[in-house]
């Protein structure tokens, strides 16, 4: 309840019933509403590393730095996004939560976040 305080605080009146509602439950339902998501951008994120890829061997006379870096942001991205569709679908069908798979792709997702600001500067500043 909100009123810790029992000297000066306030009093409470429940009225109704009390119905218990388990958190696993909403958990269980949220996990299988983000496992098609993030299977669909793990495909996306595929796709466009392999489209990236394939520009990239195609032009790689003219290859500039920038755009292995770009290319780097685009694996790790991939690699974030595919393990946690991987956590979530173990989670899913074991109910229990794989804490190495989220460590790695808390790890991804962070390093991915350095590099797309990393990124972001050097293209600010003109290079």
């Amino acid at each position: 309840m909100a009123n810790c305080d029992e000297r000066n605080g306030q009093p409470i009146d429940v009225n109704g019933d009390v119905v218990f509602v388990s958190l696993e439950e909403s958990v269980e339902e949220m996990v299988a509403e983000e496992v098609p998501f993030f299977a669909l951008t793990s495909i996306a994120y595929l796709v466009l590393f392999f489209w990236f890829g394939n520009l990239m061997h195609q032009n790689k006379e003219s290859r500039i730095r920038l755009e292995e870096w770009i290319f780097c942001t685009i694996a790790i991205g991939f690699a974030e996004v595919l393990l946690r569709f991987v956590e979530y679908s173990i989670w899913q069908h074991t109910g229990r939560r794989s804490p190495a798979i989220a460590l790695f792709a808390a790890v991804a997702f962070g390093a991915k976040h350095g590099v797309f600001r990393g990124l972001l500067v050097l293209l600010c500043n003109g290079v």
